[in-house]
């Protein structure tokens, strides 16, 4: 699993997609990403696992490499169905760990308290409004 994280395209894109969008890149930036930041290991997981089980058994037979759920079959003895439902089940913890992971400070920036609040609900609900023709 620890390889289906960083062998696939999923960090270099993420990689890439933070030094394009970045102002400024600084050396705290570089040593953070080093060390391969939950929000790319999940979404690397997800990518992958989800491509997984999208691979058909023509694919297989063809001589692609073996996937999650043909590895999880070997390891364990489950049947494919079983396979790929505990494949699926890792998808969805993994992104309850990526949801947590960005939402969890969500409360704490979205809204402070302040007159201004009640001054634009009073405005928006109360205080009649023209509308130009």
């Amino acid at each position: 699993m620890e390889n289906g994280a960083v062998s696939g395209a999923a960090p270099i894109v993420l990689f890439c997609a933070y030094f394009l969008t970045a102002d400024k890149i600084t050396m705290e930036a570089l040593d953070y990403i080093d060390k391969l930041p939950s929000i790319m290991w999940c979404s690397s997981m997800i990518l992958r696992l989800t491509n997984d089980l999208g691979t058909s058994s023509e694919e297989l037979a063809r001589g692609d490499t073996l996937k999650a759920v043909q590895c999880y079959m070997n390891d364990t003895g489950a049947s494919e169905a079983e396979s790929r439902k505990y494949v699926d089940n890792i998808v969805h913890e993994t992104w309850k760990i990526l949801n947590k992971d960005l939402l969890g400070n969500l409360r704490r920036w979205t809204w402070h308290p302040s007159n201004l609040d009640q001054d634009l609900l009073k405005s928006l609900l109360v205080e009649p409004f023209t509308l130009n023709h």
